[in-house]
């Protein structure tokens, strides 16, 4: 897969941007970095330590908290990157701002910075905090098997987690849904991705409509739209992802689907990376 950064850029400036103004959350900003060639860039994370209060041995970009001394998100995402792994902030172009995303666990707003870094730099890690540095080309997390989802349970919310693993790395949290939004980005823009949850509300009926609707969702699949299904371990539903044109088709699939005539419970909702998760 060719990826142009061009692309990134304008679809970055053109779309409107998810701000989130939480007064009682931590304001925080990581870079995304993207270094290399402007057509076949690799993507870069690191292993954080054992060392470090927050996020222990986790795989994440370079970041940490806005300082009252910074301008802005871009600025903190520079100055930690530098701090962190000796980016040189005038070395970096800004390509554009992801939507801000929320933490649960470390109650954290965190602004993504993606910026490119021509050429090969020289990264030296901070050993107090990088374990080692992780380095990919981008067009990799776009491959069969590397992504995946998983639905989780917080607060009697059910949320939809993302992940990225590649070469014994697994990316997830708060940076797996950063990744999310950068690859979301460069797919087609054209469509939208919907998540409808499944609630079992008359198991006999499940049952006999069970064959039609794996038959229904086999059909989606052949065609692209449905791209992950799979039930929930409670046993008590499921869910289904969606990737169509737009809501009236998504509408559309779920009032055909066998499970609806059954009379199971079906919630439509449209999918955001940046919105879920820990």
């Amino acid at each position: 897969m060719t990826i142009a950064l061009r692309r990134l850029r304008e679809r970055l400036t053109a779309r409107v941007r998810t701000v989130v103004d939480n007064p009682d959350a931590r304001r925080a900003a990581v870079l995304v970095p993207l270094v290399g060639s402007q057509t076949a860039p690799d993507i870069v994370f690191f292993e954080r330590t054992h060392e470090v209060l927050e996020h222990k041995g986790e795989i994440c970009f370079p970041g940490g908290s806005v300082e009252p001394h910074d301008d802005g998100p871009v600025a903190a995402a520079l100055r930690e990157a530098h701090e962190e792994l000796t980016v040189l902030p005038d070395a970096v172009e800004i390509i554009g701002l992801l939507d801000d995303v929320e933490t649960r666990v470390s109650n954290y707003t965190i602004t993504p910075v993606v910026g490119f870094i021509e050429g090969q730099p020289q990264l030296q890690p901070d050993p107090l905090e990088v374990a080692r540095i992780i380095r990919v080309p981008l067009a990799r997390l776009f491959e069969p098997g590397v992504e995946a989802t998983q639905v989780r349970e917080h607060e009697g919310t059910r949320l939809l987690m993302y992940s990225y693993t590649f070469d014994g790395n697994r990316v997830w949290g708060a940076t797996g849904r950063i990744t999310r939004a950068l690859v979301d980005t460069l797919r087609k823009d054209e469509r939208m991705h919907f998540v409808v949850f499944i609630e079992y509300t008359d198991m006999a009926a499940r049952e006999r409509s069970l064959p039609s609707h794996r038959a229904y969702l086999a059909q989606g699949r052949a065609s692209g739209e449905v791209v992950q299904s799979g039930p929930f371990a409670d046993g008590k539903g499921g869910m289904y992802i969606l990737d169509v044109e737009d809501e009236a088709r998504a509408r559309a699939f779920v009032a055909t689907d066998p499970y609806t005539a059954a009379g199971m419970k079906l919630t439509l909702r449209q999918w955001h990376a940046s919105r879920e998760g820990k």
